[in-house]
């Protein structure tokens, strides 16, 4: 059973890989296209954009992670994509550098996947400023904010994929060789490539 596994993950990494990959780095480049043909290509919100980044950027270099934030994140993630599945969640635990677990229901091999990736591929603390800010306007304060705590999540979530893929990448019970290791990456990459995409789109 878990050579029939990791064969159809090598397969769907190679199919993903050929036809999904290409067609995020075309939405990635029609994105700078675009951003880059505005205003000089400047953002919306450069000052704002600057210090958001800017704080993350120190927070990384001088202060080590929150480990019960980052797993709380991470399961978090777990336990969303067990809900949007229809996968009931019979458990959630979380601890400060002991990692933590999503107890869920049974469910079939693509939605294992997709629970079991979730926290690599899904920027959740990205997606509330990148959502919000199409709808607040440009010329008061709001639209700046959800620039700067969109540059500081964008930067935390690579932070925090960063030690995803570090602590899972192998062991038992890891999240990466349950999807498949080449899947995992290929998806990793595709979401990534959808991220910059999107934050081009709506902070340029």
């Amino acid at each position: 059973m878990a050579v029939v596994h990791a064969v159809l993950s090598l397969i769907a990494a190679i199919a993903v890989a050929l036809l999904g990959l290409p067609w995020c780095w075309l939405l990635l480049l029609d994105a700078w296209r675009r951003a880059a043909s505005v205003d000089d290509g400047m953002p919306l919100d450069p000052l704002a954009l600057y210090c958001g980044g800017g704080c993350a950027l120190l927070l990384m270099l001088f202060k080590r992670p929150n480990w019960f934030l980052h797993t709380v994140i991470h399961e978090t993630a777990h336990a969303l994509m067990c809900v949007v599945l229809f996968v009931p969640v019979s458990g959630f635990r979380a601890t400060h550098g002991h990692g933590g677990e999503v107890a869920h229901g049974r469910c079939d091999p693509l939605r294992g996947t997709l629970i079991s990736i979730a926290p690599y591929v899904l920027p959740l603390l990205l997606i509330p400023p990148l959502a919000a800010a199409p709808f607040v306007p440009g010329d008061g304060p709001w639209h700046p904010l959800c620039s700067a705590v969109a540059a500081f999540a964008a930067l935390q979530h690579l932070q925090g994929l960063y030690h995803n893929v570090r602590l899972n990448f192998s062991g038992a019970g890891a999240d990466l060789p349950k999807v498949g290791r080449p899947l995992s990456l290929v998806l990793i990459a595709g979401s990534l490539l959808l991220i910059a995409a999107w934050v081009l789109t709506v902070l340029w």
